[in-house]
Parts: structure tokens; C-alpha cells; sequence
């Protein structure tokens, strides 16, 4: 078991919060705080459950909040992307394709903005679109307009390998 301390937690990595979430929680809220709130982890019967009254629902929410503020303080930008690389897949098409779109310093802008083509789809379609499209069983999945002159919306896009896609 690590000894830890404020300065070594916020110079954690991804893998390091994950590996040692246990003991970040124990350091915050003590280990016999944690230790009630895992004993009482079931929600009751008859009544309706309250997420906000359950106690271990209200440290784990105290845990995320207090890691997140600190791990995310302490990082780059360029962490920060990675990081929701590996959390949201489908975030790297939606950049990509709103980039495409709206900034006329892209290469592709003539053949998107340029044309009159907006990216309409929110987070939560693409999100959607993801799991519809089962991407995530894709080796290289690719954000692709069904109608070519549509604009990007959640009924006009689908998912489909790079390889299709290349022929189209």
C-alpha cells in the first residue's frame, strides 16, 4: 500500500486514479467513513430511492468532484484530449467534422464550409450515432453524410468502416 499525500495524488495519471481508487477515498474521507458507505451500498426496497439521501452515493460523488478537481487542474490540454479520447470515443469525428465545417483555416473547409455544409449534430446524437452504428466494433470507423450535400444532423450521418467509406 502507498503512503499518499496531497502531492502525490495530484501528480497521479489516469492509470494511477484508477489503480489506487481506494485509497485516494480512504485519504479523503478516512477509512471508516468509506467502510460504512460500502456496507450500506443497498438501496431500500419500498421506498422510492433518493440518490441524493443514500450516503454512499453522496461520498462517491464527493470522491469524483474532489478527484476531478484536482486531476484536472494539474493537467495540458493535450492530457485532457487523450484523456476524452479514451472516455468518448466518438469525440475525435465530432472535432474533426465541426473543424471541417467552421474554421476556414482547415484543409477540407472548401469542401465542407465552403460548400455551406454546418455540423448540427449535438454531443448525445453522435453519442447515439456511436452505439446505432456499433462503431465501436469498427477497426477504423468514419463519420459518413449519407446525402453528400446534407448537412451533418443525426438523421443524415452514420458510422461506417474507412475502408467503405474510401470507396464512396
Amino acid at each position: 500500500m502507498i503512503k499518499l499525500t496531497q502531492s502525490i495524488i495530484k501528480n497521479f495519471t489516469a492509470k494511477d486514479y484508477i489503480k489506487y481508487r481506494k485509497e485516494i477515498k480512504m485519504f479523503y474521507y478516512g477509512r471508516k467513513e468509506v467502510q460504512q458507505a460500502l456496507a450500506r451500498k443497498k438501496k431500500p426496497k419500498k421506498e422510492i430511492y433518493d440518490k441524493k439521501k443514500d450516503p454512499y452515493y453522496v461520498i462517491e460523488q464527493k470522491f469524483i468532484d474532489k478527484i476531478n478537481s484536482v486531476y484536472w487542474s494539474n493537467r495540458k490540454k493535450s492530457e485532457k484530449t487523450a484523456i476524452a479520447l479514451i472516455n468518448k470515443p466518438w469525440f475525435q469525428h465530432k472535432k474533426n467534422a465541426k473543424s471541417r465545417c467552421l474554421y476556414k483555416k482547415d484543409k477540407k473547409y472548401k469542401y465542407y464550409g465552403g460548400r455551406g455544409i454546418k455540423y448540427i449534430i449535438s454531443n448525445d446524437d453522435l453519442k447515439m450515432l456511436w452505439i446505432r452504428d456499433k462503431a465501436y466494433l469498427m477497426q477504423q470507423p468514419s463519420i459518413h453524410r449519407i446525402d453528400n450535400d446534407g448537412n451533418y444532423t443525426y438523421e443524415n450521418c452514420q458510422f461506417i468502416e474507412m475502408d467503405k467509406h474510401r470507396l464512396i
